[in-house]
């Protein structure tokens, strides 16, 4: 996430628009995984939980922070209930790498219903 400029210091990365789609494709690849895996290995408990957390989406339309802090959960959620433990190591990696591209889209409206369809 940081690098270090000669005559600089300690800057953030930037991602060049080839990067950028490659991560976008690995984070696709992850969590279609963690969703076929958990449709296999997710408890009664914690397909429940998705739901719920889904339907509080639905229900939080109006509160972009919320709806970020709501999808990050579901997403944490997911991965748990794959239960692959090399999956979450890959799935952590690319998230600190999204940390660069800055807000997450959910704060946009028409992404935020997108999401709650998938």
């Amino acid at each position: 996430l940081v690098v270090h400029q000669p005559r600089t210091g300690a800057v953030v990365r930037s991602l060049d628009y080839p990067e950028i789609m490659e991560l976008y494709e690995m984070r696709t690849v992850l969590e279609g995984t963690a969703a076929r895996l958990a449709a296999r290995a997710a408890s009664p408990v914690e397909l429940e939980e998705l739901r719920a957390i889904n339907q509080e989406m639905a229900a939080a339309t109006d509160d972009s922070a919320g709806l970020v802090r709501l999808n990050r959960q579901f997403h944490t959620r997911l991965l748990d209930a794959a239960r692959n433990r090399f999956l979450l190591k890959s799935m952590a990696s690319v998230k600190m790498t999204l940390m660069i591209l800055g807000p997450s889209s959910m704060e946009a409206p028409e992404r935020a219903r997108q999401a709650l369809q998938e």
